[in-house]
């Protein structure tokens, strides 16, 4: 295993009692309430690519040009970050995955190891949406040898502890529920359909019991992530990784009492474990001390406010891409941001089903 790079490792845990770091965000500015959206990139990519995908499978979309499925993705991808500003935020930043490898790579070589290569959809749509982006006013971001989850995780710690910013991170990835607390909520996207439900302390509650979020990362190192290769205990899933943290508090207690644990089949396999788990763990600890060269931004970076060419290069990128779709799409796209904007110019109240 080679050596960790020199970022700074602090778990959930020990957020209650952080203190703005050095680089952070200061108080913000402004007496308007301070509301921030941070978007999952990748996550909205996908999840517009395998929509597209599905209904090319069930013919739903049939004169589709060669050009027609990555353009078509991005348009749904954007269509989906402007439902999200239906929230109404006054900050906004999509963060983007590193395309390279990153530090969890050097602390163990095997992960992510299975994942199947990028689809060339996905490759395309990605060089198009990031200027799509930037060019609707709003930062994106793609910190080198850093995940966008752990970006995200950065830039969310920093607004609450800071500025006493409400937080909102659009996501479906759990290792987010780490970092709940009374002004950081999750916004997942509905298994079916167009669907955003909002998650933070009281539904981690009702789900999950009486453990802590910050507990939720010692469950997830127990179970382990197939789709990222992290090992976890063998024939340990969610249900008997509950059961187990709220008995024994954490992985590390756990291990150092593996031999009272009652369950025999959890029992055995902990007691084969050389590390797995206190790697898992490792690898599925949000890196939220992120030093200033790699994380420069301050709050105001973030403020949602219309492009200062009025739009000019946003509506170029859509005139060039709209040969290859239904012209119904851009147009309903260009109206959406248009009344966006014009929202950005006076101050809003925040959409309480979010917010």
């Amino acid at each position: 295993m080679a050596d960790e790079p020199p970022i700074g490792l602090r778990s959930a845990a020990g957020l209650r009692n952080m203190s703005p770091p050095a680089n952070g965000y200061g108080e913000g500015g402004g007496e308007e309430e301070q509301r921030m959206l941070l978007i999952d990139g990748n996550a909205v990519l996908y999840r517009s690519y395998f929509k597209i995908m599905a209904r090319v499978g069930y013919g739903g979309l049939k004169d589709m040009g060669s050009e027609g499925d990555w353009v078509l993705t991005v348009f749904t991808s954007l269509l989906t970050i402007l439902r999200l500003l239906e929230a109404r935020p006054t900050h906004i930043a999509v963060v983007f995955d590193y395309r390279g490898l990153t530090f969890r790579h050097q602390i163990f070589r095997g992960y992510k190891s299975g994942r199947a290569p990028t689809p060339d959809t996905i490759l395309q749509a990605l060089d198009c949406i990031k200027p799509a982006i930037l060019s609707m006013g709003i930062t994106a971001l793609e910190v080198p040898g850093v995940e966008a989850d752990d970006v995200i995780g950065a830039l969310a710690l920093r607004a609450v502890a800071a500025a006493g910013t409400k937080v909102r991170i659009a996501s479906p990835d759990k290792d987010f529920f780490q970092i709940l607390s009374a002004q950081l909520r999750i916004l997942r996207f509905a298994p079916k359909g167009s669907g955003i439900v909002s998650f933070g302390l009281e539904e981690f509650a009702q789900k999950f019991g009486s453990i802590q979020p910050a507990q939720y990362l010692d469950v997830l190192a127990l179970m382990g992530d197939k789709v990222d290769s992290i090992p976890g205990v063998p024939g340990i899933g969610e249900k008997t990784a509950l059961k187990l943290v709220h008995e024994f508090g954490s992985v590390e207690n756990l291990l150092e009492r593996r031999s009272e644990v009652v369950l025999k089949r959890a029992r055995e396999s902990l007691m084969l474990d050389e590390g797995a788990i206190l790697l898992s763990k490792r690898l599925l600890t949000l890196r939220f001390d992120l030093p200033a060269h790699l994380l420069p931004h301050n709050l105001d970076d973030f403020v949602c406010q219309s492009p200062k060419d009025q739009g000019e290069n946003f509506m170029k990128l859509l005139q060039a891409m709209s040969p290859y779709i239904d012209p119904s799409v851009p147009q309903d796209l260009e109206k959406r941001v248009r009344k966006i904007w014009k929202t950005w110019q006076v101050p809003q109240q925040a959409l309480e089903t979010y917010f």
